[in-house]
């Protein structure tokens, strides 16, 4: 454990004070502001009973620890019941409540396959199947009993496990700022390698500024700002190992046994730092869709996903310079209509597509080489598409250049009963790339697209998400010419396409349709 580490005031009016100690393996930094006569000696005395409270968690809870409470409770697995502290009791129980409230996504006794997969980093490998299927046999949440009033636990089987890995920090996190405010320092904030807790806000401010992204603040998805709640982030950004081709991270589903291979990154906001800690950790494992239905039915949380392949596609190098908007003019005069040319209008900014007829709206104007972002709305069974350097006069926009799907495809088979091809769910590339995951925001929601072209280069996000970024010369597409044959500049188009089961007459929605030029390369 490292000396206890101090800055001095920022100020004598604002009496701020900072400590820092090394604790459960990581750093904790503790920053408050003083009220009234507290001097250094009470912030001293504060910060030092804030680190004890973190430390005495330690004991108890740090499976990294051959004496801690933890791990000799681990050592008796398949034996019984077994004394256990007041702090064992409550972790476990708040643990086994966060495994039932997430159906196991959040699982407390996933130590047998947080072992195996350590052992796997450390030798660069994935783990033997004889041994993971043993370690997988050992996991299981319900397996482990509970008795307040006889202040027992009990792991029922022989090499099962107890791993508080998943909300140690945000309990550690709690713990100190509950002491700080104890001690009449309710203006904190507690950052523990990065599960922070936030109490009163700072004088003079809002609350206490949090750059949220694992690039730092240059590169953050979001800046919030927290009083009285917490933040917490999961995904794979340390730990991970290659095999095969495949990045295998540290976070484990419980329910697979598998280490995720997704390279999200899932923060949550909440009202405490455990709660924050152990929801990320369960949207991590459930993904960003199921995640965020899982955060939005918890009071107060709220979820933020961050995909490090977008920042580093479309950040602030790529978009250097200045941007247009598309629909900046109501009269659609920048736009011409291909096919049915009636029912298009623009009103505060949003085009509206009509759901009946068909055709395509285009730019007036070819571009070769642009970064585009948009955001859309699509009506129950609405079909559309994004058109990107296709040819004018061209019969199909879709193969004379290319097509971005924007499709319902929750609801298209039921409502056409017609399946799509794998290429024609929502961010597709149509006729040739599926996109890997379904990221559409639910109907009614508005999702965002970035995409990127730069010569033979086509990168596609939806709603933040890198869903591919290839070089469409390399591909074979199952529909249409191959993309050396196609157009390297033409026009911006959206699809119209006929929806008569659509109540209010308007399929899909278009706003902040933005495009950058680049220089052609």
């Amino acid at each position: 454990m490292s000396e206890l580490a101090c800055s001095a005031p920022v100020s004598a009016e604002s009496k701020r004070w900072e400590y820092t100690r090394i604790l459960m393996g990581a750093e904790c930094r503790l920053a408050f502001y003083a009220d009234g006569a507290q001097g250094e000696p009470e912030a001293l005395a504060a910060a030092k009973d804030a680190f004890a409270a973190i430390t005495a968690l330690e004991d108890v809870l740090s499976d990294w620890r051959v004496d801690s409470e933890v791990t000799r409770l681990n050592a008796y697995g398949g034996k019984g019941p077994q004394a256990a502290s007041a702090t064992l009791l409550d972790a476990t129980q708040r643990a086994l409540a966060f495994a039932a409230s997430t159906g196991g996504a959040f699982d407390p006794t996933v130590m047998p396959l947080v072992r195996l997969w350590r052992d796997a980093r450390a030798n660069g490998s994935t783990p033997d199947p004889a041994q993971w299927d043993e370690a997988r046999a050992a996991v299981g949440w319900r397996d482990v009993i509970v008795d307040a009033s006889a202040r027992t636990i009990e792991l029922k089987h022989a090499g099962a496990g107890l791993d508080f890995g998943g909300i140690g920090m945000g309990l550690g996190a709690d713990a100190a700022l509950r002491v700080l405010r104890e001690r009449g320092f309710a203006r904190a904030m507690v950052d523990f390698s990065g599960d922070i807790a936030c109490g009163d806000a700072p004088p003079g401010k809002d609350g206490w500024t949090i750059a949220v992204g694992v690039g730092g603040a240059a590169q953050a998805v979001e800046t919030v700002t927290l009083t009285n709640q917490a933040l917490a982030a999961s995904g794979p950004t340390e730990q991970a190992i290659d095999v095969d081709g495949a990045q295998w991270s540290h976070v484990i589903d419980p329910r697979s046994g598998k280490a995720l291979t997704q390279p999200l990154v899932f923060t949550v906001i909440a009202n405490d730092a455990t709660t924050a800690d152990a929801l990320s950790t369960a949207a991590s494992v459930l993904g960003r869709m199921a995640g965020r239905d899982l955060v939005r039915a918890t009071y107060g949380a709220r979820l933020i996903v961050e995909d490090p392949r977008f920042t580093r596609v479309f950040g602030a190098a790529a978009l250097e310079p200045p941007h247009r908007d598309l629909l900046q003019r109501a009269d659609l005069s920048e736009w011409q209509a291909l096919g049915d040319a009636e029912g298009y209008r623009i009103v505060d900014g949003v085009l509206e597509i009509p759901a009946h007829g068909g055709g395509t709206l285009r730019t007036n104007e070819l571009f070769r080489d642009f970064a585009l972002t948009l955001e859309f709305q699509l009506a129950m069974g609405a079909n559309s598409g994004l058109f990107l350097r296709a040819k004018p006069g061209d019969e199909n926009p879709a193969y004379s250049g290319c097509e971005i799907q924007l499709i319902d495809d929750y609801h298209w088979g039921e409502i056409t009963g017609t399946p799509l091809k794998s290429w024609q769910h929502a961010g597709s590339l149509y006729g040739a790339i599926a996109a890997p995951v379904e990221e559409l925001e639910p109907i009614g929601s508005w999702n965002r697209m970035d995409v990127l072209c730069v010569g033979t280069r086509l990168a596609v996000a939806l709603n933040g998400v890198m869903l591919y970024d290839v070089d469409t010369h390399a591909l074979k597409p199952e529909q249409g010419s191959p993309f050396a044959e196609r157009a390297a500049e033409g026009f911006i188009g959206l699809q119209r396409y006929g929806a008569p089961h659509v109540h209010d007459g308007v399929a899909a929605r278009f706003r902040n349709v933005r495009i950058r030029e680049l220089p052609t390369r």
